[in-house]
């Protein structure tokens, strides 16, 4: 068994292809009862877990057959199974409202289609896209004063993010399908509005449609910067890091690193075995080892964490009293500082084998020595280990589940590369940074 004998992964190839508006255009006659005269699609986000389900939103643009245009997206879901397929169809004859269109089905192939943001979950997304709403939330603000309203990211059955302005600044909007989420974020920004860098300020809290509203804030995303250009970014955000892992949550629950251990040896059960059992085998090994080396690890104190750190999350701008700001708070707990370290790490790694030109060593030595400048304390053990955990499931997110060109050699490399990791540590360059900046 294999992703290649799976279902769905097949459905996902075919509504990512050139043949897509086709497939969509049958369907549409049969939901709306005309046939456009021409489909345009563009694949924006996928997501894929073999051998259950595969969803993919692509951006649609309809010509009828009079010359109008309709531009929309549309989640499509395709089951691997019919039991999970049937249990969809029921799910949304109850859950959808008789104003809204229902789902756009493909029975032929067990997949739904909806157009955003009438989704079954978050079920407040609509809302979060009308303006009356908006200006509702906002105080002193009006239905005319709300401009340039969009969705800017859909995670979906999850949560949905609006941007929006009023009177020439900028916010955003997060509502979530579970309130214990919305408490859990509206809880985590309460509790680091007092730190030392820039973090989202509560603008309005919506409890009854999960929904909360935030100000926006400037500065470009590291991302940018982990591979290329200047390392002050770097330097700055591991300060950044080091003044937050100087707080402590109090009684708030610890993330053990035997959670992160739990998390691949689920990934390899439900995700890497049936899609690619031999690179399956392969991690068998290397959880076996990150086993064997907890071991040998001692105990560290717990302190705040980020809980889920990459580079899109930190922002930076130096013109900027604090130039870093940190964003998207909804996994803050307790826990060993390396888990945000190595997270972040595993994210420089991975676009640093993209590049061969790339000097990944003197960028993690730029964020490790602005963390110790910043009062941060490193074992470089421990630091492996949460680098080569990271990896794994970096790999999953971002080659397996979005299925990325090339992912096969890619995810393989990635396991390499978290081998790598746990037998060599780090390679990171003795020469004094002082020298590498002014050079």
């Amino acid at each position: 068994m294999s992703y290649q004998d799976d279902s769905a992964y097949q459905v996902l190839q075919q509504l990512r292809s050139e043949d897509a508006g086709a497939i969509i255009a049958d369907a549409w006659q049969r939901w709306a009862g005309l046939r456009p005269e021409k489909v345009y699609t563009k694949s924006m986000w996928t997501t894929y877990r073999p051998h259950r389900k595969a969803r993919v939103v692509l951006n649609v643009v309809i010509t009828a057959v009079g010359g109008q245009q309709f531009e929309m997206d549309m989640l499509f879901c395709a089951f691997s199974d019919d039991a999970s397929f049937k249990a969809q169809l029921l799910d949304c004859a109850v859950q959808t409202p008789a104003d809204v269109f229902p789902p756009m089905q493909i029975s032929e192939w067990r997949t739904l289609g909806w157009v955003l943001p009438y989704v079954p979950k978050p079920k407040d997304l609509p809302q979060l896209m009308d303006s009356h709403f908006i200006a509702s939330l906002v105080p002193e603000s009006s239905c005319n004063q709300v401009e340039s309203l969009e969705l800017v990211r859909y995670v979906p059955m999850r949560r949905g993010l609006v941007r929006f302005k009023i009177n020439d600044k900028e916010y955003y909007a997060k509502t979530f399908a579970r309130h214990q989420h919305y408490l859990n974020s509206s809880r985590a920004l309460g509790v680091v509005a007092g730190i030392q860098i820039r973090v989202p300020q509560l603008v309005a809290l919506a409890p009854e449609k999960n929904t909360l509203v935030m100000n926006s804030l400037s500065g470009v995303v590291l991302s940018q910067y982990l591979v290329k250009g200047p390392l002050e970014p770097l330097i700055e955000a591991g300060r950044a890091l080091a003044s937050i892992h100087h707080l402590d949550l109090g009684s708030a629950k610890t993330r053990l690193p035997e959670v992160e251990l739990a998390d691949i040896e689920q990934l390899l059960v439900d995700e890497l075995a049936p899609a690619k059992p031999d690179l399956a085998q392969r991690c068998t090994g290397l959880v076996n080892k990150l086993h064997q080396e907890l071991k040998d690890i001692d105990e560290i104190h717990p302190v705040l964490i980020h809980g889920k750190l990459f580079g899109d999350q930190i922002l930076y701008d130096s013109t900027a009293i604090c130039p870093i700001a940190i964003v998207d708070w909804d996994d803050l707990t307790k826990g060993d500082p390396h888990f945000d370290l190595g997270r972040l790490i595993a994210h420089l790694l991975f676009d640093a084998a993209l590049r061969p030109d790339s000097d990944p060593g003197i960028r993690i030595k730029a964020l490790l020595d602005g963390y110790q400048y910043g009062g941060g304390v490193l074992s470089f053990m421990r630091l492996k280990w949460y680098v080569a955990a990271s990896l794994l499931l970096r790999g999953k997110i971002s080659l397996l589940r979005c299925l990325a060109p090339d992912w096969e050699a890619r995810l393989e490399r990635i396991i390499v590369q978290a081998e790598n990791v746990l037998e060599d540590g780090i390679a990171i360059p003795e020469t004094p940074l002082a020298k590498v900046v002014a050079s």
